[in-house]
């Protein structure tokens, strides 16, 4: 028995799967791309929150010692801090090249990389800190008072 032939073709042509290979081709490389953009993202985003965390940490430690401060000596990118209570041990601050810097008279530096220069300035028992603008630290000033000096200046008459 002979089958007759059909009219229409089983398979693809050669053109056809050219078509479907060069089509994949394009997704695979589109797919690619957005791979290695949400790596890039994630590393970036990863970044700026150890940024962000290394600054605060900084901050909560100036903070503390500025609290206590008998008085305090700011000149633009460094500040001496006057601890009260006689007898304490002068800490200076100082940023250059996107270190904000803590050194004690006795002890060693201690770094924190926050990615900007900051300045310092003394306004009565304040201390305002400037913070250049990166990508991870806003640009602006924070205020830090002395609250011994504020006790200080609240006694006298």
């Amino acid at each position: 028995m002979i089958h007759p032939r059909r009219s229409s073709p089983r398979g693809f042509t050669l053109t056809e799967l050219l078509v479907v290979l060069i089509m994949l081709g394009f997704v695979a490389l589109a797919g690619g791309r957005l791979f290695n953009a949400a790596i890039r993202l994630g590393h970036s985003s990863a970044q700026v929150q150890n940024t962000a965390a290394t600054f605060d940490a900084a901050l909560a430690t100036l903070r503390a010692d500025v609290w206590s401060a008998a008085s305090l000596d700011a000149d633009g990118s460094r500040i001496v801090i006057h601890p009260g209570g006689g007898g304490g041990k002068n800490i200076v601050w100082s940023s250059a090249g996107g270190l904000l810097v803590r050194d004690l008279d006795d002890g060693a530096p201690r770094q924190w990389p926050i990615g900007t220069d900051v300045t310092f300035r003394s306004d009565g028992p304040a201390l305002v800190i400037h913070v250049g603008g990166t990508r991870s630290v806003e640009s602006g000033d924070i205020r830090l008072v002395s609250q011994l000096q504020l006790l200080t200046r609240m006694q006298k008459p």
